[in-house]
């Protein structure tokens, strides 16, 4: 028997995307699957609409419960599923027809726990038909161990989205997303990839995310922004703990995330707000010190790199001073 897909799509005020969203669901070449839809409380049309779709298919379910941010919404998602294999949607964005299909089938054959594809934004629904009609049939695959996909997130080869990927049922249960942050992917990812051990990923560009104004991708309005900080930070004592080979490039790149966190704190806060904000990444930068041997003896970064990196290690305020005037920005 073909094992079920348990797809868990949080959804909160998007009554204009969720159509969309669910129709592309529906239309996957993979039937055998079960749509969880879990309302976070929304205000507007939104629960009203995924309680019809659940009258027009059975494989969708609803949940609704009162607003408690996204990292509940997907929990109560996970532990509602049944399926073999579990993937998160976000209500307003999009997927390929074969995006299922295609993930899965490299899962079973080649026995990996995750499997991930690319993606691509977009600003309305016309932008991807192109992307969607495209020849699937040549894509190529790449294997790698949990070890080196973290380089990977290091190295910003790849990044911290959580719904481009296939996940196998136990590595997702035994992983919660952290509640009550803004940027919950950065906290979950790396955690559920170090508890496996064969990652795939897959040349082709399946998975389509809307950019909308407001929405969490597209601001920095905020100290809750620094949840991402904070979050990189945690990020990086775990696999240096873990991996002491690669401490250098796990605290170099909160390094990197504590001046641009300065840059725009500066630029785009005022008052009170811009005062705390700062004094947390003072707080992340001071535990940060990286020496001047650690970055110059790891032969995974380039001489550039390293020569901004000492830059910013020894000389934190004048290094983002020198970088708000590349970017025309003013104290």
């Amino acid at each position: 028997m073909l094992p079920i897909v348990s797809v868990v799509v949080p959804v909160y005020n998007i009554e204009q995307y969720i159509d969309d969203c669910v129709d592309s669901i529906l239309k996957s070449t993979y039937k055998n699957i079960e749509i969880i839809l879990v309302d976070d409380g929304s205000q507007d049309s939104s629960s009203d609409k995924c309680d019809l779709w659940k009258t027009k298919d059975s494989r969708i379910r609803v949940i609704h419960q009162e607003n408690q941010g996204v990292s509940v919404a997907r929990n109560i998602g996970i532990e509602a599923s049944g399926g073999e294999y579990i993937m998160f949607v976000d209500g307003d964005d999009i997927i390929h027809p074969q995006m299922i299909y295609s993930l899965l089938k490299v899962a079973i054959e080649n026995k990996s726990e995750i499997v991930f594809c690319k993606y691509e934004k977009f600003y309305n629904k016309e932008q991807i038909e192109n992307l969607i009609m495209m020849d699937l049939s040549l894509f190529e695959t790449d294997f790698c161990s949990s070890e080196e996909y973290l380089v990977k997130l290091l190295q910003y080869s790849t990044f911290d989205v959580v719904w481009n990927g296939l996940y196998y049922r136990k590595v997702v249960l035994n992983n919660k997303f952290e509640i009550g942050k803004r940027n919950e992917d950065l906290w979950w990812k790396y955690l559920v990839v170090d508890s496996t051990g064969k990652i795939a990923s897959i040349s082709s560009c399946l998975y389509y995310y809307r950019q909308r104004q407001g929405s969490i991708m597209s601001t920095f309005s905020g100290i809750k922004n620094l949840d991402y900080l904070e979050g990189k930070y945690y990020r990086a004592r775990y696999i240096a703990d873990k991996y002491p080979a690669m401490r250098m490039l796990a605290f170099s790149n909160v390094l990197a995330e504590c001046m641009n966190a300065y840059v725009l704190a500066k630029s785009r806060l005022q008052g009170q707000e811009r005062e705390k904000a700062i004094d947390m990444i003072i707080k992340f930068r001071k535990k940060t010190s990286l020496t001047v041997v650690e970055i110059l003896k790891d032969k995974r970064i380039f001489l550039s790199r390293k020569l901004s990196l000492i830059l910013q290690n020894k000389f934190f305020k004048p290094a983002c001073f020198l970088k708000m005037l590349v970017l025309n920005k003013s104290f």
